[in-house]
């Protein structure tokens, strides 16, 4: 397949099947994202990104990966998604955890007992923290990447890791009755974060 830039040009110069292509890569990772985060409205979310992307293309300029800035829409499309069902106007959605906002469980349903805390434990901290680690372990996307994602400063992304990882922790205790089980999640926090992400896909 060709590379991106490639793929964005032609689409850009009316190629459709070159976006087709583009856009079968990136969906994948927006169908992720939103995966954790709402229960019934993953597709509906996913296709609004979708016609977001194909609708602003003339004007992605290339200053991040297509995938970076799909992801960044896909981050303002949750965001407004939740503030149009926010009780309190003006409240700060990024502040909020998902389990907060809303009214259904995820849907990822989960084999391990594991998997259930560590999926419960990212719904239960403030939206931002979630984000943060998803991109970074689901996503594997550079500091630089998460914090175009973010429209934060890259200094900013590496703190905010650190306070991700020190509240899912946290949350992880006081979910899961089973102390050992807990102390080897915690220690092998990337490894259990990073084999959520098959259950995304699934």
């Amino acid at each position: 397949m060709k590379d991106e830039v490639a793929l964005l040009q032609a689409w850009k110069a009316g190629d459709r099947a070159a976006g087709d292509a583009l856009l079968a890569e990136i969906v994948p990772a927006i169908r992720r994202f939103f995966r954790n985060k709402v229960a019934t409205e993953v597709d509906e979310l996913t296709q609004q990104v979708v016609l977001d992307c194909v609708r602003s293309l003339g004007a992605f300029e290339g200053r991040s990966t297509f995938r970076t800035y799909a992801l960044s829409v896909a981050r303002r499309r949750l965001v407004t998604f939740y503030r149009e069902r926010a009780h309190t106007p003006g409240v700060d959605i990024d502040q909020l955890s998902i389990a907060e906002m809303a009214e259904s469980p995820s849907s990822v349903r989960a084999r391990k007992q594991e998997h259930t805390f560590l999926l419960q434990a990212l719904r239960e901290v403030p939206l931002e923290l979630q984000i943060v680690l998803e991109l970074h372990y689901w996503e594997a996307l550079s500091t630089q990447e998460i914090a175009e994602v973010l429209d934060i400063p890259r200094g900013t992304v590496k703190s905010r890791l650190r306070r991700a990882r020190e509240s899912v922790a946290a949350r992880l205790r006081s979910l899961d009755p089973k102390r050992d089980r807990v102390e080897d999640m915690v220690d092998r926090f990337e490894e259990w974060a990073a084999s959520l992400r098959e259950l995304l896909d699934r």
